[in-house]
């Protein structure tokens, strides 16, 4: 309806309604009328945006409850396929035949894509052709998980004829898969991860998972060693300073009892022997408290490094507990690190990264709005 054809039918509303009011209550029935539209007006917008909030928590919701059931079967599921158990030792021509094709660009708007729906071509070597999303079955995705059609075309479809590399399935470009439905589409994605030996790990924080990466234990060894060598260093330096003090002090006895020999013989300078005793007297106490003050703070030092080291040990613990990582292989690692930060941190872990780590990538994911770093790492030399 356009606005003028809108204002023809709101002046219709009000002459309507003035004639059914009578001549004398003009004013009165357009103030109930521009009442009335207030209120439509209010009402249709509230409902709208109620409606609006609902669709988007119902959204939020089976969005996490499909991760979750995805972790969980991840974690507790073992597949074996055709070609007899390929868990942990499945050959590295698997996954160079993997890694050999990459993915085409596609743009699609995928609502269940959790991290590993990407719109570039050079992102994600590991997944082909068809997403993991809920539409991991029609002809909208270019991603594919894996053929499991039965024929031996690997071009993504479901039984159809192989006409070319083109990723789209006509049958199911008009309807796509139910997103409550996820058990066909997890029971996918893990025969197709089990299928190599791969890991997916996923972490929004920078604490690596203790057994897997030098860069923490090597971190966290040489603070160990700085402490403990700033222990032994504290130690030494208390026990030469005690060793010193000691031996001020017997030369200062042995200075006092000579004075004192001396008083004895010489009655003379008695006054001034006692003087220089007081005096020596005076300094001893002194260097004592020196002492005293340098020995506590030394070994408030040690403590402190100490507790340091036992702090250190309790976070990296802690860091390797709250890491989240989905399942595991001896021979190849994946990690994958969102960074909220930006593109610049991404690049700097990157080149800080081992030469164990292999095919490295840094891409900025609009779905997440965060910059992603992928790296495979090879844990066997």
């Amino acid at each position: 309806m356009t606005v003028e054809s809108s204002r023809k039918h709101n002046a219709s509303i009000l002459h309507l309604a003035i004639r059914v009011a009578g001549g004398n209550s003009e004013e009165k029935a357009i103030e109930e009328v521009k009442a009335q539209l207030a209120c439509d007006q209010q009402a249709a917008k509230t409902r709208a945006e109620l409606e609006s909030e609902l669709a988007e928590q119902e959204r939020k919701r089976r969005k996490f409850q499909f991760h979750r059931t995805l972790a969980a079967r991840l974690r507790a599921t073992k597949v074996t396929t055709s070609s007899g158990s390929m868990g942990s030792t499945a050959s590295a021509a698997v996954v160079a035949a993997a890694m050999a094709t990459p993915p085409a660009p596609v743009a699609i708007d995928c609502e269940w894509d959790f991290y590993l729906h990407y719109q570039e071509a050079t992102t994600m070597t590991i997944l082909r052709r068809r997403c993991f999303c809920c539409c991991y079955s029609c002809g909208d995705c270019a991603y594919a998980l894996g053929d499991d059609d039965g024929d031996d075309d690997d071009d993504g479809r479901d039984g159809e004829e192989d006409h070319g590399d083109d990723g789209r399935d006509e049958a199911d470009d008009e309807t796509c898969g139910d997103p409550d439905s996820t058990d066909e589409v997890l029971d996918t994605y893990v025969e197709y991860l089990m299928a190599m030996p791969t890991v997916m790990m996923m972490a929004r924080m920078l604490v690596f998972r203790s057994g897997h990466s030098h860069l923490c234990h090597w971190a966290l060894l040489l603070l160990v060693v700085v402490a403990m060598v700033a222990a032994v260093v504290a130690v030494v330096v208390v026990v030469v300073v005690v060793v010193v003090a000691v031996l001020v002090l017997v030369l200062v006895l042995v200075l006092v009892l000579v004075l004192l020999l001396l008083l004895l013989l010489v009655l003379l300078l008695l006054l001034l022997l006692l003087l220089v005793l007081l005096l020596l007297l005076l300094l001893l106490l002194l260097l004592l408290l020196l002492v005293l003050v340098l020995l506590l703070l030394l070994l408030l030092l040690v403590l402190v490094l100490m507790l340091l080291v036992l702090v250190l040990v309790l976070v990296h613990a802690l860091g390797c507990l709250v890491s989240m990582s989905l399942f595991w292989s001896p021979e190849l690692l994946i990690l994958c690190f969102l960074f909220d930060a930006g593109a610049q941190a991404a690049q700097v872990l990157k080149k800080a990264l081992p030469e164990r780590f292999i095919n490295t990538q840094v891409w900025f994911d609009k779905e997440q709005d965060s910059t992603v770093l992928l790296a495979a790492y090879t844990v066997k030399g």
